[in-house]
């Protein structure tokens, strides 16, 4: 390539300035008689730098410039700060005298300092920089630290971390399914998401047995529920008792899950002798007490405010908890069994308002 390129140079064109006859580079030959006669010439020609009145011969005058005394020249140290600038004869002297960098001046010195401050200044530019990589590095770790600890710490069975992945779920689709990472201990067990729908199924009852029962206890400091005999004392005792119930068939249904704990999809099967065999007994007890449960609430409300609570219930179990299931599975990318609670929470929702509506 350098070849072809040095021949296509060479065989570039242009005018000659006086005749205007096209050449080429190759074309140009050195002018040897002329070239004698400058050199052989005793003409003479007085040298141009200032000071300097030298009559040299015409051939010679190239030679006298490169050794002229009177040329114009800078500081061997003008990089370093020296700004003095003279003639070539002069240099000399100004070196043992005046420039600072010289050998009778503090050169050395500055030159040292200048050196140190350079370096100096080096240094802390890449320990500074050495600094932001660290606190960088720290940063992240500090954050990758957090979040192996948030994995680690994520548990289907705690009801915090229920919530918080329901929340995300529903309120910030997005962001969870950017953050799939961080609930990966739930996400891609098919029992743990399954214990999350028992848990999510589950909740909305729970929260009214507790609040049912609160109520119910609450009227025992009312000062009329130890008059015995009165209309509102037969009232405070029967909604007491009420609240009771719901609690005690809540906390067995709770026990149910404790009991049966094969599986968070699967019921165990019981066989009865001379009765039943290979049913799932558990399951139906969680059943009936779940029933009873919306059937107590119906009565410790009214109709209307009962048909209200029925219809956020089913909402906040079965409509919630599907789409939240809903969302687990494509973001794990595989479809989880049905939670065991499902059968169980559309028994009593359905046989609670029938019961209900029938006043059983």
């Amino acid at each position: 390539e350098d070849s072809s390129s040095a021949s296509n140079n060479n065989d570039q064109s242009a005018k000659c300035p006086h005749c205007r006859t096209n050449f080429t580079k190759n074309d140009i030959q050195v002018d040897l008689l002329l070239q004698k006669q400058i050199n052989d010439s005793t003409n003479t020609i007085t040298c141009h730098f200032k000071g300097c009145n030298t009559e040299v011969p015409i051939g010679q005058l190239k030679q006298h410039e490169e050794s002229c005394p009177y040329i114009r020249m800078k500081c061997r140290y003008a990089e370093w700060g020296c700004k003095w600038t003279g003639r070539k004869m002069d240099l000399p002297s100004h070196y043992h005298a005046e420039c600072d960098f010289g050998s009778s001046g503090p050169g050395l010195t500055k030159f040292i300092e200048r050196y140190r401050k350079t370096v100096e200044y080096d240094h802390r530019h890449q320990i500074d920089q050495h600094r932001s990589q660290l606190q960088g590095m720290n940063q992240m770790l500090s954050m990758q630290s957090r979040q192996v600890m948030m994995i680690k710490s994520r548990n289907a069975s705690d009801i915090v971390d229920v919530m918080a992945l329901s929340y995300h779920a529903c309120c910030f689709t997005g962001r969870f399914v950017l953050s799939r990472d961080l609930w990966s201990t739930i996400l891609m067990k098919q029992g743990c998401r399954a214990t999350l729908g028992n848990m999510l199924l589950s909740f909305p009852t729970m929260v009214l047995v507790a609040s049912v029962s609160i109520q119910g206890f609450c009227l025992l400091q009312h000062p009329e529920a130890y008059a015995f005999g009165t209309e509102t004392f037969w009232h405070i005792a029967d909604t007491v008792l009420m609240s009771t119930m719901m609690l005690i068939l809540g906390i067995l249904y709770i026990s149910c899950f404790y009991i049966d704990m094969k599986s968070p999809y699967e019921w165990s099967l019981f066989s009865v002798k001379n009765l039943c065999t290979a049913q799932p007994l558990i399951r139906d007890v969680a059943a009936v007490c779940i029933t009873m449960i919306y059937f107590l609430a119906f009565e410790h409300f009214d109709f209307i405010r009962g048909v209200i609570m029925w219809h956020a219930l089913a909402f906040s179990t079965l409509l919630y908890t599907s789409f939240v299931m809903r969302m687990t599975d494509k973001v794990s990318g595989s479809a989880s069994p049905q939670p065991r609670t499902w059968s169980v929470i559309v028994f009593g929702l359905r046989y609670g308002l029938i019961t209900s509506y029938c006043d059983f």
